[in-house]
């Protein structure tokens, strides 16, 4: 058995993780399964990624819920998330997120590469992402 397959298996186990999924099934907003997003917490909390780049914001549901994972990191972070259709909903709704989790959260209403553009601008080198979350919930929503 490999050390990242006992590293998955030791995460899913984990009470901790347990505790954070049965905690977000009682979150109706958010879209993304409860098990992923209890495994983003995980990776946040376990590797400390610098800058994590969120594609798909909608109602930033899992967005507040990485934040929340970054301040228990006790680490400072910068999670970007972009929402191309989302100028007029996303920072009202990130402004009505608690300051102790604000201060991680820039979004941006860029199509994701222009947020590639944006965010290589930023950190002016290659390898600037530590994590990035594809959210996979996109639908024809007419």
């Amino acid at each position: 058995m490999n050390v990242i397959h006992k590293t998955y298996k030791k995460i899913f186990k984990s009470q901790k993780y347990c505790n954070l999924v049965k905690s977000l099934n009682k979150n109706k907003n958010l879209l993304t399964p409860s098990e992923e997003v209890a495994y983003l917490c995980a990776v946040i909390e376990r590797l400390k990624p610098k800058v994590i780049y969120e594609i798909g914001s909608f109602f930033c549901e899992t967005t507040k819920v990485m934040a929340e994972a970054i301040q228990k990191a006790k680490y400072e972070e910068a999670l970007y998330t972009t929402d191309p259709y989302g100028e007029e909903r996303c920072p009202a709704i990130i402004k009505n997120t608690p300051d102790n989790l604000q201060k991680y959260i820039f979004f941006k209403p860029f199509f994701s590469m222009q947020m590639m553009v944006y965010l290589k601008g930023l950190y002016n080198h290659e390898s600037f992402l530590d994590l990035t979350f594809i959210d996979g919930m996109y639908r024809d929503w007419e």
